[in-house]
């Protein structure tokens, strides 16, 4: 699928203002109005980026087989404001839930 350069801008300046609104959204909560939020409402949200991500770092993947590109994208900014227990405990519940276990991830590691 192809998408020109007007549509580019289009979705990056989507997903500018939906980062703007998460973030409010974020900031705007304190602890126990977490519970607010809908548990499938996040899980599909994580779901989505975590495919857009899949599909973003498979292309950028071929790319570097084919000396195109600039490498894989990091899956956070260098200035990201995760603490390393906020991700292991994201790292931790997804690789439960998909029943990977931790050599899986070795083993598909040392493939590439």
């Amino acid at each position: 699928m192809f998408i020109n350069n007007e549509m580019k801008v289009d979705v990056n300046v989507e997903l500018a203002e939906t980062i703007d609104k998460l973030t409010s959204i974020r900031d705007s909560m304190d602890y126990l109005a977490l519970e607010q939020i809908e548990d499938g409402k996040l899980q599909s949200l994580i779901e989505l980026l975590l495919k857009i991500y899949a599909q973003k770092v498979q292309v950028s993947d071929q790319n570097l087989v084919n000396h195109e590109g600039e490498g894989i994208v990091k899956p956070l900014t260098n200035d990201n404001k995760l603490s390393q227990t906020d991700t292991v405990i994201f790292v931790d519940q997804l690789l439960k839930q998909k029943d990977i276990e931790l050599f899986e991830v070795q083993m598909f590691r040392s493939i590439g």
